[in-house]
């Protein structure tokens, strides 16, 4: 299904300490880099897909422009900041790079639960996972009182938003493993 009204930003600014400083946008799996693999899932259902992460970062290979973080070394925080910023559209569906098997039926799944009063709908497997989820741009101010007050954790900031959880069973749930060393 088609969401002219959600843009996807994939996050691309980790520094990839748990693999040896790897980049983990340009893992590979199969013939495609993690990154490559997300755009080509995602670009045909979203408005406009983009990259988060520092402003020396280029992936030119997949055609979107990048999206500069404006606060370094606060993690994914900083990312979803930079994507709320230039939102193009009320709804951003945030995913990490390390998640290359997220896709469209991830993102039908999150977008079938938005309702008007929310700001953050969220998928639960044995655990929240705020890297993947929708961010509506009204959670912006949020975001930067989070960050003001240095509090990094995206589960800290879906806590304190209007949100709903999404349960994700087996097949699903298996399209959100993240790969943070070498052998996930």
């Amino acid at each position: 299904m088609r969401h002219p009204d959600i843009f996807a930003a994939i996050l691309v600014g980790g520094r990839g300490s748990r693999m040896g400083g790897a980049d983990k946008a340009r893992l590979r799996e199969g013939d495609r880099t993690f990154v490559e693999r997300l755009v080509a899932a995602l670009a045909p259902v979203v408005a406009e897909v983009v990259l988060c992460g520092r402003a020396e970062q280029d992936y030119p290979e997949t055609g979107c422009r990048l999206i500069a973080d404006r606060h370094q070394g606060v993690g994914p925080l900083g990312g979803l900041e930079a994507a709320l910023a230039a939102a193009p559209v009320p709804w951003c569906f945030l995913v990490a790079c390390d998640m290359p098997a997220v896709d469209g039926e991830v993102l039908d799944r999150l977008a079938a639960q938005r309702q008007p009063n929310l700001q953050v709908v969220v998928p639960r497997t044995a655990r929240l996972e705020p890297a993947c989820a929708l961010y509506h741009v009204d959670a912006l101010t949020a975001v930067r009182a989070a960050l003001a007050r240095c509090s990094h954790a995206l589960h800290h900031l879906v806590a304190a938003l209007p949100h709903v959880e999404v349960a994700f069973e087996a097949d699903l749930a298996a399209r959100l493993r993240n790969v943070n060393r070498t052998g996930d």
